[in-house]
């Protein structure tokens, strides 16, 4: 009996850890597959936020789309510094860059600088799947 009700909570836990992973990697699909449109950016603004003892930078842009201008914001993604002043001399190798806004041409207010693709969260998703066909098999040769 004990083992069911192991072999049960191995299986819940499987499953609500493949569920988020599930739901964190079909956003970012989402949101890439979305941003298809990429414009000249003008940045106005580089800005060092702190969170949690690590230093991410958030760029304020600006791009033409469709005779309009378009405003956005993206906190660009990690590697987050460890420290401000390495996050400050971040932001003077980046502001000699050129950089694109991708945005959904139907609505450019859907902008980002970043259009990473997140092969990481699908890889990760494929690693709780994997692991919760292995219980699901451990749990059928054990309980029988």
């Amino acid at each position: 009996m004990r083992q069911k009700i192991f072999f049960l909570a191995l299986l819940s836990l499987g499953v609500a850890i493949s569920g988020y992973f599930s739901i964190r990697a079909a956003s970012s699909l989402i949101s890439f597959c979305t941003l298809k449109q990429p414009a000249p950016a003008k940045i106005l603004q580089w800005e060092v936020k702190e969170s949690k003892g690590k230093f991410p930078i958030k760029g304020t842009y600006s791009f033409q789309w469709d005779n309009k201008t378009w405003k956005g914001e993206t906190v660009l993604s990690q590697p987050w510094h460890l420290n401000e002043p390495a996050a400050i001399a971040s932001i003077q190798n980046k502001s000699k860059q050129g950089w694109s806004a991708w945005f959904h041409p139907n609505n450019p207010l859907k902008s980002s600088l970043e259009r990473p693709f997140p092969i990481g969260l699908l890889i990760r998703t494929a690693i709780c799947y994997s692991v919760l066909i292995y219980f699901i098999i451990i749990s059928k040769i054990n309980c029988n």
